[in-house]
């Protein structure tokens, strides 16, 4: 996940960064429009994700000497946390439309395509984000240390 991260926000400078250099209006411009659409994610992905995943990998750092041994809730749900997953595929989502238009076809030109294909990305985020939240809860919940139950039977309540 560390490499993906790093990987995907080094590609990303780079064809903004050759995208400015350039001057035609190549296939490397009309990525280099589309993905400022993708750098508000994959900021997010540089300050949060990253982070999160170097700490996870020096957590898991202890389990290389015992390969054979499960990991712990806790660390399943540090994993699982939605600031781990939720932007790298937030910031591979918005970079579809820079795809799209390196292929030659612009969103924004033509008509009635813009608002329901704004909608659907809005959607697939939304989509995204509970299933993280939905897993990174699951798993939150069985880190949990259980309460030690009394061994005494429950009587009429005296205040």
């Amino acid at each position: 996940m560390l490499a993906l991260a790093l990987a995907g926000v080094a590609l990303l400078a780079a064809v903004s960064i050759g995208g400015l250099s350039s001057a035609d209006a190549g296939p490397i411009d009309r990525a280099a429009a589309g993905l400022t659409l993708a750098t508000g994610p994959a900021l997010v992905v540089a300050v949060c994700s990253v982070r999160r995943i170097r700490r996870l990998r020096a957590r898991a750092g202890a389990f290389d000497a015992a390969p054979g041994t499960p990991a712990p809730h806790g660390l399943r749900a540090a994993a699982a946390h939605p600031l781990v997953g939720l932007p790298l595929q937030v910031t591979a989502l918005a970079t579809l439309p820079a795809v799209i238009a390196t292929a030659g076809t612009d969103l924004g030109a033509e008509p009635g395509v813009t608002g329901p294909a704004t909608t659907v990305g809005a959607l697939a985020v939304a989509v995204i984000g509970v299933r993280h939240a939905l897993r990174h809860s699951r798993l939150i919940e069985r880190a949990q240390p259980t309460a030690a139950r009394s061994a005494r039977a429950a009587g009429p309540l005296h205040v």
